[in-house]
């Protein structure tokens, strides 16, 4: 059995479909199971053990194409097509990657496809299941891998529920060494401190700025975990994410008087530290791996620090924790639930409030409740009104 996988975007999402890849391995463990995806989604999958070969090709030709990308595709579907697949299964339901994907020759395909196009011959119903954005994302990513897995004859599995289901993200040795490196240096250590990403909600192909917290109440949330929980806060994030970051860090600085925080810290005054667009994403990854807990928007980041198993706060707003918090006892939300939210998921089109109320009406008090929970949770003495997010 030859299967090709195909997920071109974005970092996250494959962190998302790494359940419904393992599905696909469980049924097909002597396979050959490649995947295509694009540069600034590979590092999701770096040392991922499920895959033969990844195909790692660059974001713009399939998002933003010109001329210069004709030859490239050209090459890349000579190549899938001398492969000779058996089945490919598209975690997409863009019509677009469709058409391209037919272009490989493949016989059998699997599919999401979209209430919109429901009725397209490319997009029937055949081998595909419908993209549905009320159920969680995990949760429809397995299940197209299990009707292709059940379809091509694979290994029956008992069918999962959410909370059966969890990322993968698998750090290398050479990472792990290099973050307890950077670690001494600052005079960190392991499991005494907190992440927190500010930013978020850019990338390539589309900026969604309304998934960002506000800057002064992220300020005053480090401050308060410095002080109450006694322990040092890294700001992190990407290169896209370094403005806000240091506008977060020079809000913190602000707020901090000459006793500085906490008792006994040799560098006090110090904290946070920005380290905003200063490491690349996989070692950013088994930094976060260190952490006693990961705070974060609803980004790539969020999907990561779940996958590791860290102890993770996201915080939603027009995003819907119910679809997009990845599963797990060591994952929280810090929302309002407000009953309009989640109003989008591929754009942000308008708020039917004057202002996106379920982001400024989420206070600091409620993310530092939802730590309370989450430190529990990690002591294990988390109460079943502790689990209710």
């Amino acid at each position: 059995m030859k299967l090709l996988i195909v997920k071109l975007h974005a970092l996250g999402d494959l962190v998302i479909i790494t359940p419904a890849i393992k599905r696909l391995r469980d049924g097909f463990p002597d396979a050959m199971i490649d995947l295509l995806t694009t540069d600034w989604a590979a590092p999701a999958v770096v040392s991922n053990p499920r895959f033969d070969q990844i195909y790692v090709e660059s974001n713009r030709f399939f998002f933003n194409p010109g001329i210069k990308s004709v030859g490239p595709l050209v090459r890349l579907v000579k190549k899938l097509r001398g492969k000779k697949y058996d089945a490919v299964v598209v975690f997409h339901s863009n019509l677009k990657i469709h058409t391209f994907v037919r272009a490989f020759g493949i016989t059998k395909t699997f599919k999401f496809r979209s209430a919109a196009n429901a009725g397209n011959f490319i997009n029937g119903s055949e081998n595909s299941i419908p993209l549905d954005e009320e159920r969680h994302s995990a949760l429809t990513a397995w299940e197209l891998a299990d009707l292709a897995a059940n379809k091509l004859s694979g290994k029956s599995i008992k069918t999962h529920g959410l909370d059966n289901l969890h990322y993968e993200w698998y750090i290398q040795e050479s990472e792990s060494a290099e973050a307890m490196r950077i670690l001494e240096l600052s005079e960190l250590k392991s499991h005494n401190f907190a992440v927190v990403m500010p930013g978020g909600g850019v990338n390539p192909n589309s900026k969604e700025m309304v998934r960002r917290w506000d800057s002064e109440k992220f300020a005053n949330l480090i401050l308060k975990i410095q002080n109450e929980h006694e322990i040092p806060v890294v700001i992190m994030g990407g290169k896209s994410d370094i403005d806000v970051c240091q506008d977060v860090k020079k809000r913190v600085d602000g707020f901090i008087n000459k006793d500085g925080w906490g008792n006994g810290h040799t560098n006090r005054r110090s904290f946070p530290l920005d380290w905003s667009g200063e490491h690349d994403l996989r070692i950013a990854a088994a930094i976060m791996n260190e952490a006693k807990f990961v705070i974060t928007n609803d980004t790539g980041p969020l999907h990561i620090a779940g996958a590791l198993g860290v102890p993770t706060i996201g915080i939603f707003g027009p995003t819907g924790y119910r679809l997009k918090l990845p599963p797990g006892k060591n994952c929280f939300s810090a929302n309002t639930n407000l009953p309009c939210s989640p109003c989008y998921f591929s754009s942000f089109k308008n708020c039917i409030f004057d202002n996106i109320r379920c982001m400024d009406q989420l206070e600091v008090k409620d993310v530092m409740k939802v730590i309370g929970k989450a430190m529990k949770s990690s002591a294990g003495i988390v109460t079943e009104q502790d689990l209710v997010k």
